[in-house]
């Protein structure tokens, strides 16, 4: 069977999109379902472990695939394309974890709060899907000059994951800013919210910046991984808050996205001498005021103007950090040849002085 890389690699992408739908899935019983759940076989676990199951058998197709005749298992490892000898040595780290999770649940029961995402078991399921899911985006970055759906939709599933691993901060789980402020008493929750922006800031345009150095960047992306990543939190994860309101925080910070493409995509930027940290500044700032209008409009939101532009321009700053890191000065012409002499004579003439 033959089939092209474009194809191999969206069914690549798409059964990481499922396994991630399943962990949401999952998380979703873990917030909602609480001391019901009583033990580790529940349909919420056999949706992403099925998506294991899945990803395997892909894996043996391509295998097949590639395999010539007498290839030992080892030969037929080192023939795998690009992203998909780590992708398979994902799927093995995902398949220990999970049973792992199992023994896990058995023995000590099901965490149902925070202690979930930082239960040891679940730490290395996450690993090994940072390398399935990510076997698309690599083996598409590997033989395409530009940024296609299947490196898309597996980009979409990374940023997505870690956003659920993060999800104790994720500032699409709850609209802190539309609850009523008062001095030295509510301060935590500034604080959390705070946190919360910087943390997504960075899960956001890290990606973005890996496809703008390379190149690879294709109007669309930030929206869409704010877009995903917030309506999946919302549903998947959020408890206690109006799914109305909160999805007016996501379509707001994704129209923010939206403004930031179009600056992306159509402003000189490359050109300016600080190009990347004043665009992901600008971006930071841009997307979090859209969540904040969109709360505005859904709900009010009462937080004093001191707090809420305080915090995006700390998040601003944040975006402009993340941005600097990527940022190269510009390199200086070389000085005309006659210049260059002229500097030579000069150096040695003062050191014979």
């Amino acid at each position: 069977m033959r089939i092209s890389t474009w194809t191999r690699d969206l069914i690549s992408s798409l059964i990481g999109a499922w396994i991630i739908v399943g962990i949401y899935i999952d998380g979703w019983a873990h917030v909602n379902m609480g001391d019901r759940l009583e033990t580790f076989f529940t349909p919420w676990h056999a949706v992403f472990y099925s998506g294991l199951a899945a990803f395997f058998g892909w894996l043996a197709v391509v295998g097949l695939m590639v395999r010539r005749p007498g290839d030992s298992p080892q030969a037929v490892f080192g023939r795998l394309p690009v992203g998909y000898k780590a992708g398979t040595i994902g799927a093995a780290i995902f398949a220990v974890g999970g049973a792992a999770d199992m023994f896990w649940h058995e023995l000590l029961g099901i965490e149902t709060s925070i202690d979930a995402l930082l239960s040891p078991p679940h730490i290395v399921l996450l690993c090994g899907f940072l390398l399935m899911g990510t076997t698309a985006w690599r083996s598409q970055r590997a033989v395409s000059d530009t940024a296609t759906i299947p490196e898309l939709i597996s980009l979409a599933s990374v940023v997505a994951v870690v956003g659920f691993f993060l999800n104790y901060l994720a500032p699409f789980r709850w609209a802190a800013p539309n609850t009523p402020f008062v001095q030295y008493q509510d301060e935590q929750n500034v604080i959390l919210w705070i946190a919360g922006l910087l943390a997504f800031t960075m899960i956001f345009l890290i990606p973005v910046l890996w496809q703008l150095r390379d190149g690879r960047y294709r109007i669309g992306t930030l929206s869409g991984l704010i877009l995903v990543t917030g309506t999946l939190l919302v549903y998947g994860m959020s408890q206690g808050w109006s799914g109305s309101l909160l999805m007016a925080g996501v379509l707001g910070a994704t129209a923010g996205a939206i403004l930031v493409e179009l600056l992306l995509t159509q402003a000189p930027w490359r050109g300016w001498r600080y190009g990347p940290p004043i665009v992901m500044g600008i971006a930071a700032f841009t997307v979090w005021s859209g969540q904040l209008v969109g709360y505005h409009i859904a709900g009010g939101v009462q937080w004093p103007l001191t707090l809420w532009l305080g915090t995006l321009l700390v998040v601003a700053g944040s975006g402009a950090a993340v941005g600097a890191v990527a940022w190269r000065p510009p390199t200086p012409p070389p000085p005309p040849l006659g210049d260059v002499e002229e500097a030579a004579v000069a150096k040695r003439l003062s050191a014979a002085a």
